[in-house]
């Protein structure tokens, strides 16, 4: 029996090995696309074909159902050795993908998410008031992991005030209509956004919400937006602002809002926590704007201060914007796109400019005189 068990690490380990070696050397995308070796994905399932392996995929609302074959990874019942297990949070996507057979994972019962949440918050055991407390904070989380995870590290080592204050809020709170977001899920995350000190940290964590989801999202990057819209003021040089928004994401991560990569220079943002910062950032106070695509009406983003459409290769844009209070403005552009010679003329304001693909002449950003960064 021992040995049948180490056989199977051994098989598990070795199966890990394959995986990071083939899509390291398939240079994947963000997405999971194969942009090296594409359409030689066959040398992949050569590889695949007569090995038994689970491959385990998180998808996005984003992904299609293309996600299996640029990688060359064998599908079908002509390759039942490899078995392929989606993670989702939408229903719809495991039906566009053709999944065979759907597994509902259950919330974490009322066991579980309080030995999760008290180890997390800190809380020792016993009847206490503070734990009497606590554990009507778990209930409004409604066994929601992140919700557990970022409520829990947003009042570890706070006082029995403010765990009450924070326990009425949730109970108390009203859930709008939030479309995807469960009203319940953006109270808890609000909750946490709001417990992070000091307001440039908000800000930071509010400014990777402009990437594109699932993208890992460079601490450089994030640093000149973090500028150009105005954080950091009192800094003499980038590096200063540099070291301000590294500590900014060391205190995110500590907090479960932000996740960590493989690399120091990267981080990365749940996908609910996104849409959750969307909604903030979305508000009058801040007037972000994240697209997918360029909206009907121009009028609808004259009072924006940054907008993005990262991710998204527009095909057009339109001839003139007017948006004299954007500090920050983030396109994507097919490579046979023109930037009209006045698209900047009523951007007054602006201060960083990134722009991913399309041609663009310089004599175009001569009226944009506060210009920092041309990313």
């Amino acid at each position: 029996m021992q040995k049948k068990k180490k056989k199977i690490v051994r098989n598990i380990d070795t199966t890990y090995l394959h995986i990071g070696v083939i899509l390291s050397i398939l240079e994947l995308s963000s997405h999971g696309f194969a942009l090296g070796l594409y359409p030689k994905g066959l040398t992949l399932m050569e590889i695949f074909v007569h090995r038994y392996i689970l491959m385990i995929l998180p998808t996005s609302s984003q992904c299609g159902t293309l996600i299996v074959y640029p990688t060359g990874i064998p599908f079908g019942d002509d390759h039942r050795g490899c078995k392929i297990l989606l993670t989702t949070r939408l229903e719809n996507i495991s039906s566009d993908m053709g999944c065979q057979k759907k597994v509902f994972l259950s919330l974490l019962s009322e066991n579980e998410e309080w030995a999760l949440f008290k180890i997390i918050a800190g809380l020792s055991d016993g009847e206490s008031t503070l734990n009497i407390v606590a554990k009507q904070v778990v209930r409004e989380c409604q066994g929601l992991p992140t919700a557990l995870e970022t409520v829990g590290r947003a009042l570890r080592g706070k006082d029995a005030y403010e765990w009450e204050a924070a326990s009425k809020l949730l109970k108390n709170s009203q859930f709008p209509d939030l479309g995807e977001i469960d009203g319940r899920t953006y109270t808890c995350l609000k909750l946490s956004y709001d417990y992070l000190k000091p307001k440039e940290t908000k800000l930071c964590f509010l400014l990777c919400c402009l990437f594109p989801e699932d993208y890992n999202i460079p601490i450089e990057d994030l640093t000149r937006y973090a500028v150009g819209y105005g954080l950091h003021q009192d800094v003499k040089s980038i590096e200063d602002a540099r070291e301000r928004v590294y500590a900014a994401i060391k205190d995110l991560k500590d907090s479960c809002m932000l996740l960590g990569t493989e690399t120091e220079e990267h981080v990365k943002m749940h996908d609910l926590v996104r849409d959750v910062a969307i909604q903030i950032a979305s508000s009058e106070e801040y007037g972000f704007m994240v697209l997918k695509k360029w909206p009907r009406s121009i009028e609808s983003v004259e009072g924006c201060t940054t907008i993005s459409l990262l991710g998204n290769k527009l095909t057009k844009l339109p001839e003139a914007l007017v948006c004299p209070r954007l500090k920050v403005l983030l396109l994507e552009l097919g490579d046979d796109l023109n930037v009209p010679g006045s698209f900047f003329k009523g951007m007054t304001a602006i201060e960083v400019l990134s722009l991913k693909g399309g041609c663009l002449s310089l004599q175009s950003l001569e009226l944009s005189t506060n210009l920092l960064s041309l990313l």
